[in-house]
């Protein structure tokens, strides 16, 4: 905090929020006794907005400022606070900022921070492997079970379709449906479509770290006909794309 800036608090409600507060609220330090804490090292603006928090209820942290408040934030061990942070960060992580933000959890010994970065990881596990290759072995494995964190969902599709139809049926047969849990009963809704347009297609299905894969071939349009096409999808349910992959069948 700059000098020449001061903020007047009630110290009993600033140790609600923070458990270093609380701590200082409770000793026999010279800053308890001269009500007066010096805390030049955090910036002021980062303090003005936890004390928005703490007594307003107000959260409103730029996106280019969380570094510097989540630094704070674990020293004041203001976990409300913190949690916030995260969830901001959670909105605001990108392939070019999470390594970053990876590094920051290692040095504040943030577990919390670690495994927000790691589930941002995790929903693009095989889209950005890159970002993944380079992490120790520990945090590869705890990829995974983030990966696969949460309850399961039963999903439904046609795996085969042998007649040749343009119809409404048709249309709705080329869709992915999940069971959307609701108490003890169950409803079907459709998530996506399937990947690809055609009115013939079979294909065989398997799941691994939580991506659903399509494996098969369709009936295509060529130039003097029809002729199967081999492919392979692959579903990220975390965001709700397919990707075309390497047919696995040859």
């Amino acid at each position: 905090m700059p000098t020449g800036t001061r903020f007047q608090v009630d110290l009993e409600k600033l140790a609600d929020c923070s458990e270093y507060f609380k701590a200082l609220s409770h000793s026999c330090m010279r800053e308890t006794s001269e009500q007066l804490v010096h805390l030049e090292h955090v910036p002021s603006q980062v303090f003005h907005n936890l004390l928005q928090f703490c007594f307003l209820q107000r959260f409103c942290v730029p996106e280019d400022l969380l570094v510097e408040h989540l630094r704070v934030s674990t020293y004041l061990l203001a976990s409300r606070f913190t949690n916030h942070l995260l969830i901001a960060l959670s909105q605001a992580l990108t392939e070019r900022t999470c390594l970053g933000y990876l590094q920051l959890a290692e040095e504040l010994c943030s577990e919390e921070l670690q495994e927000t970065v790691l589930t941002y990881l995790s929903k693009y596990l095989l889209e950005r492997p890159h970002l993944s290759k380079g992490l120790d072995p520990h945090l590869k494995v705890e990829l995974l079970r983030l990966r696969s964190k949460g309850t399961p969902h039963l999903c439904c599709l046609r795996k085969e379709n042998l007649t040749s139809r343009n119809d409404p049926e048709i249309d709705a047969a080329r869709k992915l449906f999940r069971m959307e849990e609701d108490g003890d009963d169950g409803k079907w809704s459709s998530c996506t479509d399937l990947p690809f347009c055609a009115d013939k297609w079979c294909f065989t299905t398997a799941v691994l770290y939580n991506y659903l894969y399509l494996i098969g071939g369709y009936r295509h349009r060529v130039k003097k006909g029809y002729e199967f096409k081999m492919a392979s999808f692959r579903y990220n349910p975390f965001t709700n794309q397919w990707v075309s992959t390497a047919p696995l069948i040859k």
